[in-house]
């Protein structure tokens, strides 16, 4: 590899963010737990709801709906804001990242973490888009640095857009 496009890499790697928006709001502001079950959580604005879809509130703001499980040694995490349409569960958009824990084998805490979100995956529903951030094309392993950037950088408006509109967590007496 040439000394230039080396340069472009080390440039790239740099830019990528060592933060963790998203799995710190999380951990801050809900009950999520973070373990080797596969576990679904939604946020939401309020509880009144849509007219025109379950998974939005009156105001048309969608609910974040949050997975996580446990691949060893990572923890993923999938958050997505949801919307029906002809009778379609649809993403818009959906990103799935990861963290390690220091110790897998470990419920963990705040400090049990090795914050850094890596995206791993993108789903926009509507317009049929799917990206990974991580390919293996005949054996070798390619990793899209610009994509990573990109999509942390959604992670972070994302975070912002909760913040602002001041989501929690549903709870089982929400949606009865």
């Amino acid at each position: 590899m040439s000394e230039n496009k080396l340069d472009k890499t080390d440039k790239a790697i740099r830019a990528i963010s060592l933060k963790a928006p998203m799995t710190n709001y999380l951990i801050k502001n809900t009950n999520i737990i973070f373990d080797n079950e596969h576990r679904a959580y939604d946020l939401i604005h309020c509880e009144e709801r849509s007219d025109h879809n379950p998974k939005s509130c009156k105001h048309g703001l969608m609910d974040l709906h949050v997975e996580t499980w446990q691949e060893k040694p990572f923890q993923i995490v999938a958050v997505s804001f949801n919307y029906i349409q002809n009778g379609d569960l649809m993403r818009d958009p959906e990103i799935v990242y990861r963290f390690q824990m220091k110790d897998p084998n470990e419920n963990p805490s705040l400090s049990d973490l090795e914050i850094t979100e890596i995206p791993i995956e993108y789903t926009m529903s509507s317009l049929g888009v799917y990206q990974r951030t991580y390919e293996t094309i005949d054996g070798k392993e390619y990793v899209n640095l610009k994509l990573i950037k990109e999509l942390q950088q959604q992670l972070k408006r994302n975070v912002k857009h909760c913040k602002e509109f001041r989501y929690y967590q549903k709870t089982k007496e929400d949606s009865a």
